[in-house]
């Protein structure tokens, strides 16, 4: 890896994350599952899928797209940190939102392998 990509990795990681931050920083004003948080990691997982499955990204750009973006997008932390300040009074399956981030999640990922294979590269699509 070149000093480059590695920095190219890291920024887009790093401003994916703050993307991430500014999207789920107002609190929340009830438990369960934060519509937020699914779309930005349903979002990630999409992209993710797209990249994996695109034969005409080139790996540097597939790594950064993946690597850094969509890891500093997407994250099972803040949907766990979600579970844990959501309120221990309210009983645990009808707070919990692991489960339809997870399934969102993996279904989002499918669409974007299947979409990776089928799309033609954007830039030659116009």
């Amino acid at each position: 890896m070149t000093p480059l990509l590695f920095l190219a990795v890291a920024g887009a990681g790093g401003l994916a994350a703050v993307l991430r931050w500014l999207l789920s920083r107002r609190p929340r004003t009830r438990p369960g599952l934060d519509p937020r948080i699914l779309a930005v990691n349903a979002a990630g997982s999409l992209l993710a899928g797209y990249c994996a499955a695109a034969p005409w990204m080139h790996d540097e750009l597939r790594l950064v797209l993946i690597t850094g973006v969509c890891g500093g997008l997407t994250t099972w932390g803040t949907v766990l940190l979600a579970e844990a300040s959501s309120g221990r009074a309210v009983p645990p399956l009808r707070r919990s939102s692991l489960v339809p981030n997870l399934a969102a999640c993996v279904l989002a990922a499918l669409l974007g392998l299947l979409l990776g294979a089928v799309l033609p590269p954007f830039a030659t699509a116009v």
